[in-house]
């Protein structure tokens, strides 16, 4: 799942790769994306660090919540955003727009796993 959410003059880049029952999620975008900040774990907690000076750790934290009941494995969320002289109102407009992507990527794995667990239903009745 790649898409592409764009607002307050800056775009953010979502790319979600499933690995089995895990999933790895990046969120890019601005003037240069980069990683900033990874959130990891699995149901039984989540570890966050940022690089020296970045604050992409709000986003990925953000997405990590959104997402882990949703996913029964690991998950990983690496984010790097740089809009060169970011504002306030962009800074709460990549807020938003990283909370609706992960809605959205939410909605698409809840999606996917209803059509895998049909797809093994199927199968079972054949």
């Amino acid at each position: 799942m790649d898409f592409t959410m764009t607002g307050h003059g800056v775009s953010v880049q979502f790319k979600v790769l499933r690995m089995g029952t895990d999933c790895l999620v990046l969120a890019a975008g601005g003037d240069t994306g980069h990683i900033g900040a990874i959130a990891f774990g699995d149901r039984g907690g989540c570890l966050s660090n940022a690089r020296e000076g970045h604050r992409e750790g709000v986003v990925t934290e953000l997405i990590y919540r959104e997402l882990e009941s949703v996913v029964s494995g690991g998950l990983a969320v690496l984010a790097g955003i740089h809009v060169e002289g970011i504002t306030k109102e962009q800074i709460t407009g990549v807020v938003a727009l990283c909370e609706e992507g992960a809605h959205r990527i939410a909605a698409g794995l809840r999606e996917y796993q209803q059509e895998q667990k049909e797809e093994k239903g199927g199968n079972q009745n054949d």
